[in-house]
């Protein structure tokens, strides 16, 4: 079982989030489509992932259009919008790098803004696959720990035994549990997850990009990439930033 990273650590204590509205909006959309795949169905009613992602959509005032958008998108019905996803590459500090995924109506824009953002904190772009390769998509399950009790050993080892499971984070200070899981396999582990543990609470499943390997950086130079990351999830057009850093 994965210990909790200092990286995660100075990201939660300095406060790191989205700084425009835009993009958390983007990322509450993304789960709520991916919700409505993973329960295959559109209605909260039965499908308990889907209500999770709205329920948090909610508490954001996403607006309720917005949020049968994304459900529609989930079910296939998708609507032409003029915005695209695009990924940056870049190369921080110490080792570390850094996927950027944005939605965009203007790429060459994004582009642009992004490059003067990176180059004034002393970063780079790098060309498009020089560093995606080290990156896998898998997926990711974030539980809360309060229904687990204090039965929470054994429940643990009972969600590592289930096939699919690759890893299991467990972080006190903020009673969850992150379930790590081949990307093919989300929905089943989710499913099994739900019969294993049937009084769960589910915090938020999907998809993410995990680095191979990751780095272990001094203070100075978390510090900076820190600064970095800010520096770029403050563009409206950004909507995902991961990182290989331990």
């Amino acid at each position: 079982m994965s210990g909790h990273s200092k990286w995660n650590n100075i990201k939660r204590t300095k406060g790191l989030q989205d700084a425009k509205r835009g993009a958390l909006f983007s990322r509450l959309a993304k789960e709520i489509l991916l919700a409505t795949q993973l329960g295959g169905s559109g209605d909260i009613n039965f499908n308990p992932y889907l209500r999770v992602a709205v329920n948090k959509a909610k508490a954001a005032n996403m607006t309720s259009d917005k949020i049968q958008k994304a459900v529609n998108s989930g079910l296939g019905k998708h609507s032409s919008d003029g915005f695209s996803e695009k990924t940056y590459e870049i190369s921080g500090f110490g080792g570390a790098i850094f996927l950027i995924d944005c939605e965009t109506d203007s790429p060459n824009r994004t582009l642009t803004e992004l490059k003067t953002i990176v180059g004034k904190e002393g970063a780079k772009f790098v060309p498009e696959g020089s560093l995606s390769w080290q990156f896998e998509e898998v997926g990711r399950i974030i539980l809360s720990t309060s229904a687990l009790q204090s039965d929470l050993d054994n429940q643990l080892y009972n969600v590592m035994s289930i096939n699919g499971v690759v890893d299991v984070d467990s972080d006190p200070e903020e009673n969850t549990i992150t379930i790590f899981t081949k990307k093919e396999m989300l929905k089943q582990v989710l499913d099994e997850v739900k019969a294993t543990l049937p009084n769960i609470e589910f915090n938020e499943a999907g998809l993410i990009k995990q680095a191979k390997d990751k780095v272990e950086l001094d203070d100075k130079t978390l510090d900076q990439n820190f600064t970095l990351v800010e520096k770029i999830k403050s563009h409206s057009d950004v909507v995902y930033v991961w990182d290989n850093i331990k």
